[in-house]
């Protein structure tokens, strides 16, 4: 994972990455899954991918619940032709509910994240939330573990209405279950089969043995963010 990380973060002028500490705080799969993702969506035409928050080029990653007004970890930035959303690693969120939530990946509206950075004390709220990702690098994953993923995108649901947001069910299920994926590296199967088939019912993305030295599931990854993230890319 440190060598992926790497090569993503080198290729987007990242010369100093913070990666030791990452990895000995055991940060380093979101870090990764983060980079599979602006690697995925810099392939999409018109589509910009860059950092912001830099200390001499070095990327820093949050080492713990982070906050976007505080101002303190680096993030992406990811330009369309009419639009510019950023992606946040461990970013603190309210939910519908008013509940605090630690995102460990989420992409929100520029706009909405420079309103946060001019009020200190502000998180996004739960409508602002465009995508989020549940990162799990565990031995196995319990069907518990799934119902959790699902309270937590249904505290996220997705009201944003862009041109292109596909059939009128589809975008109602989006609206009630958010938009989101549950992705996880797995070193035995517990009741992953159940747990990520609850998940892939709700219409959200739900992709086991997600890991380097498997390029077909990479990729499979990448269309499936690149497909869920089209109506706001275009």
């Amino acid at each position: 994972m440190l060598a992926a990380v790497t090569r993503s973060l080198r290729a987007l002028g990242s010369t100093a990455p913070q990666i030791s500490l990452v990895q000995y705080k055991g940060y380093i799969y979101t870090a990764y899954i983060a980079s599979l993702i602006a690697d995925a969506l810099k392939r999409v035409q018109g589509v910009r991918v860059s950092i912001a928050q830099t200390r001499t080029g070095r990327f820093d990653y949050p080492l713990g619940p982070s906050r976007i007004y505080s101002r303190g970890a680096s993030y992406y930035i990811i330009k369309t032709r009419t639009t510019t959303y950023e992606m946040h690693l461990c970013c603190k969120c309210n939910g519908r509910s008013g509940t605090e939530h630690e995102l460990d990946i989420v992409i929100l509206p520029k706009d909405v994240a420079d309103q946060c950075r001019s009020s200190w004390g502000v998180n996004p709220k739960t409508d602002q939330v465009i995508f989020l990702v549940e990162c799990k690098n565990v031995g196995a994953i319990e069907l518990s573990v799934g119902r959790e993923f699902l309270g937590l995108s249904s505290e996220f649901p997705f009201r944003p209405k862009p041109k292109r947001v596909g059939t009128r069910r589809r975008a109602t299920e989006r609206a009630k279950n958010g938009m989101g994926a549950f992705v996880a590296t797995l070193t035995s199967i517990g009741d992953m089969p159940t747990a990520f088939q609850l998940v892939k019912k709700r219409k959200l993305l739900a992709v086991p043995f997600l890991e380097p030295g498997k390029p077909s599931t990479e990729q499979d990854f990448q269309f499936a963010v690149r497909s869920t993230l089209k109506p706001f890319l275009t």
